[in-house]
């Protein structure tokens, strides 16, 4: 009669776990590897946005230093008012309708 202790320690419990520990292993680099190409491309995303950000910032700037010289006629059409007043906004519609 076999112990119990006997069958774990055997040859084919050995192949066993040595072929799960292979296949657990390989996977486990494969995931590594794939981790470090998603953090590869999120640097380049992130370095992106930064630069992106930079630029609208100046961009945001450049046109806080045109703003004063953005103006329309108020003698326009009502319906072409009320569409530069809708994409301006409020406050510069009430800029450019003081200026007029």
């Amino acid at each position: 009669m076999q112990q119990p202790h006997a069958k774990k320690i055997s040859n084919e419990a050995f192949h066993s776990v040595c072929l799960r520990l292979e296949s657990k292993r390989k996977k486990v680099t494969e995931k590594e590897h794939e981790i470090a190409e998603h953090e590869a491309r999120f640097a380049v995303a992130r370095t992106e946005l930064e630069t992106t950000r930079t630029e609208l910032h100046d961009a945001q700037h450049e046109f806080k230093a045109l703003e004063p010289r953005l103006s329309f006629s108020p003698k326009l059409p009502t319906s072409v008012l009320l569409s530069i007043l809708g994409q301006l906004g409020k406050k510069a519609g009430e800029r450019c309708m003081r200026e007029a």
